[in-house]
Parts: structure tokens; sequence; C-alpha cells
């Protein structure tokens, strides 16, 4: 009897972990899912202060300092696709300005392009037009698209 009985608890004890860990590994994944928490959006800030440092100061970069600036972007692409929050407008800003000043011309035009997609109501918007003039590239703005349309209608 005691036997049976101290299996009992024991299984009822075993049970109970199996049972407890799967709410909180629950929590864990859907938290996941939700996107970059503001410790990690705080560490991309860090991060691309690092390496804006390492541009100003003419070091060099090395190849983690690329394979950061990669994952730095692709971080940030992906919270997008989860939520349009204007907390990441500078940090494309930022990265976009990284990516110009290490000469990966692509990759900068993509994070401005970012920011006048999805942040055109932010500081950064004008910011993102002017730096894409510098290099070349002209954007028509929503706004200016409908004073043409505007301005044809008239003619």
């Amino acid at each position: 009897m005691k036997k049976l009985l101290s299996l009992f608890f024991v299984f009822v004890l075993l049970f109970g972990l199996f049972v407890c860990t799967s709410p909180v590994e629950a929590a864990k994944k859907s938290k996941k899912a939700s996107g970059l928490s503001q410790e990690q959006l705080t560490q991309i800030k860090n991060q691309i202060e690092h390496l804006t440092k390492k541009v100003y100061s003419r070091a060099l970069f090395s190849p983690l300092d690329n394979q950061l600036l990669i994952e730095i972007k692709l971080k940030l692409d992906n919270q997008i696709l989860i939520s349009q929050d204007p907390e990441l407008s500078p940090l494309y800003f930022s990265a976009a300005n990284l990516y110009k000043s290490r000469e990966m011309k692509s990759e900068a035009i993509d994070c401005y392009k970012v920011i006048l997609e999805n942040f055109s109501n932010t500081a950064f918007a004008p910011k993102a037009v002017e730096q894409l003039k510098t290099m070349g590239i002209t954007i028509k703005l929503p706004s200016e698209e409908s004073i043409e349309a505007k301005n044809k209608a008239m003619n």
C-alpha cells in the first residue's frame, strides 16, 4: 500500500511538473511571436551606435561587424512584418546611414524606402528623401503624386 501510494505521489508530482511548465513555454512562444522586446530594441540601438562610432573613427569593420549589421537589418525587417511601430524609424535610418557609409548602396536604399513606405508621418521620412536625393535616387512621395494628379485633372 505504501509503495502504491508513493508511486501515485511521484506520478502526480511529475504530471504537475509537465503541466505547469507547458503554459510557461506557451507564454514564451507567444511572446516571441509578438516581435522584439524593448530590451532587444535597445540592444539593436546600442549595436548601431557602436558601429556608427567605428565609422566615425574610421576604424575597420571586422567580418563580425558586417555580420552584425546584416543581422540588425534582418531583425528590423522581421519586426516590421509584425508591427509598424514608429520606434523602428530611427533604427532604420541609422542602419541606412551605416550601409551608405559602408558603400552598400542597395541596402541603404532599401532601408530609406522602408522609412518612406511605413513611417511617412515621422521626422525621418523627409530625411530619408534627402539622403536618397544625395544618392541620386528620386522618390515621389504620395502627397506629391496627388498634387500632380490634381494638376493634370485641372489641365
